[in-house]
């Protein structure tokens, strides 16, 4: 899951998710800050995924819209993507600042 926005926990992800997909049970399994900064990146596993739409469960790729944002400028369209593989560096645990440590 790519695009998640920076100030989103774990939780709100989740519900945003079963806001859209509630009958296949999304449960977040790590959210992590985009080695870009610009975004969040995690892992969600679908625990009934076969009451996902059919035509879900045959792309490997899904764009969900997110929410508009109060800005004032106009904001070019976010989604959330979910796919099923890793591509590049993909951060799946980024400890909190406070417990990192250099050697």
């Amino acid at each position: 899951m790519r695009g998640v926005p920076l100030d989103w926990d774990a939780d709100r992800a989740q519900s945003f998710l079963a806001e859209h997909y509630c009958s296949a049970d999304p449960v977040i399994k790590s959210l992590a800050s985009e080695i870009h900064g610009g975004s969040n990146t995690g892992t969600v596993v679908f625990r009934d995924a076969a009451s996902l739409p059919h035509t879900l469960q045959a792309i490997s790729t899904w764009h969900i819209p997110l929410p508009k944002r109060e800005t004032s400028q106009p904001a070019r369209d976010e989604h959330l993507t979910l796919d099923d593989g890793f591509h590049g560096i993909t951060t799946l645990f980024a400890p909190p600042p406070e417990d990192h440590k250099v050697e």
